[in-house]
């Protein structure tokens, strides 16, 4: 990291780099921890946006909690459970969840896309011939035209 602080030294290449710069007796197979391989691999270009990925998903994931019935924030909670512990997990280990690391993450995605589009109101109206109608009015048999108009 030292040598190459911004891009990193490349991908898959941490174990190769240990095995060089430590004696045989003390030679690692990798960094037993997921961000210090990530900060060596990819340097700050990597580092960066990955922490801020994962600072992002904690806040999708714990915003709105309190205004969401209660079926909703029970997977919200088990979401950001997982997350976190895949997180602290990455921390003294090297990727064990990769796999199921995108999962939160792909959740947190659809709660955002989910809080950006509008609300639709209890009773959406149709728009006929110029006139705003309501739904909630009785219509004749299927022909389109409202009752009492």
């Amino acid at each position: 990291f030292k040598e190459s602080p911004v891009s990193g030294v490349g991908l898959r290449q941490a174990g190769v780099e240990l095995k060089a710069r430590l004696p045989e007796s003390r030679a690692a197979q990798d960094t037993h921890s997921g961000y210090v391989q990530l900060l060596v691999e990819t340097g700050l270009l990597g580092m960066v946006p990955y922490g801020l990925l994962l600072l992002y998903v904690s806040y999708l994931l714990v915003r709105n909690v309190k205004e969401e019935p209660s079926d909703q924030s029970i997977w919200r909670a088990a979401f950001l459970g997982a997350f976190i512990g895949m997180v602290i997990d990455t921390a003294f280990g090297t990727y064990h969840f990769d796999r199921y690391f995108w999962i939160p993450i792909a959740y947190a995605a659809m709660l955002e896309a989910s809080d950006r589009q509008p609300r639709r109101s209890a009773a959406p109206s149709l728009r006929l011939s110029g006139k705003q109608v309501s739904d909630t009015k009785r219509f004749h048999s299927g022909d389109g035209i409202p009752d009492g108009s």
